[in-house]
């Protein structure tokens, strides 16, 4: 089937929430360690081998993570009918995952949330080459991630920031632009955001303004696929970064980006981008 025949359709919670052999359109699953469960949904069309590549989306935060999760399935589903194992997930304290907006060390566990989902797929499909795409905040992770492995070969970032501090920077402007009369934002002290209707401590801010995609000493992975938004080019900073570090690097551009994070009502799903981002992994 293909990307532009998907339904709209969820799956639902099986016996026990564990996930099925094959299903593209998606099985719900807890998984990770007892006391900090992270749930997910795996798309598997066939079954699969040790020399097939998987695919671990790794989504935004708060608003941009809710306007994208039409689009987040969406891909999943298309990327296992292609014959990619996928699997999307919540981090932690996020979602329907375990764990608080007020955590300690939050932005290490949602780094860990990564490995988990790596980990995780390998263990459920049986592939030994995996692929992480990062959206937005989730580039930052999995970029984080990616470069404490040597099992990532692809890593497809989306719009991602160079920063975490360019990041907040743009989450800031978005809590002063989105501010609604009808209710009473939660009251952020020095250090703290509060964005969307999403809040993130200062010690979470404090750590995500550490991710820096410049500072990392070795490429997240071989083949590098920079996502760029229709508005807003990628930095050459991290293309001449990566290329300098030995990574194959291409660059795509993301029609429909604008219209994907629209108020989750409104948002649409890019259908042509994510058919090229499915190639893309094809042909990998």
């Amino acid at each position: 089937m293909s990307i532009d025949r998907l339904t709209d359709e969820d799956s639902r919670l099986g016996s026990g929430g564990r996930a099925s052999a094959t299903n593209p359109s998606g099985s719900p699953m807890f998984f990770g360690p007892t006391g900090r469960e992270l749930f997910g949904w795996l798309h598997v069309s066939q079954p699969t081998h040790a020399d097939d590549l998987g695919l671990v989306i790794c989504g935004s935060l708060g608003a941009e993570d809710v306007a994208a999760q039409r689009t987040v399935r969406y891909l999943a589903t298309a990327a296992a009918q292609a014959l990619v194992p996928t699997l999307r997930f919540d981090y932690t304290g996020c979602g329907h995952s375990t764990g608080q907006d007020d955590d300690p060390g939050l932005v290490s566990q949602w780094v860990a949330s990564v490995h988990t989902a790596i980990d995780t797929l390998r263990k459920e499909t049986g592939v030994g080459r995996i692929a992480l795409l990062g959206l937005r905040a989730g580039a930052l992770f999995a970029v984080a991630a990616a470069v404490q492995r040597h099992d990532v070969e692809c890593l497809v970032a989306v719009a991602a920031p160079l920063n975490g501090r360019a990041l907040l920077r743009e989450w800031k402007v978005l809590a002063q632009t989105m501010a609604d009369a009808r209710r009473r934002p939660r009251s952020a002290a020095d250090g703290e955001l509060e964005a969307g209707g999403f809040w993130f401590s200062r010690e979470t801010c404090a750590m995500l303004s550490e991710i820096d995609l410049l500072g990392m000493d070795r490429p997240p992975a071989v083949k590098v696929l920079l996502v760029e938004r229709e508005d807003v080019p990628v930095s050459d900073k991290w293309f001449r970064h990566l290329v300098a570090q030995g990574a194959e690097v291409e660059k795509l551009a993301l029609s429909g980006y604008t219209r994907m994070l629209e108020e989750p009502q409104r948002a649409e799903v890019p259908v042509e981008s994510l058919r090229k981002l499915v190639h893309w992994l094809c042909e990998r």
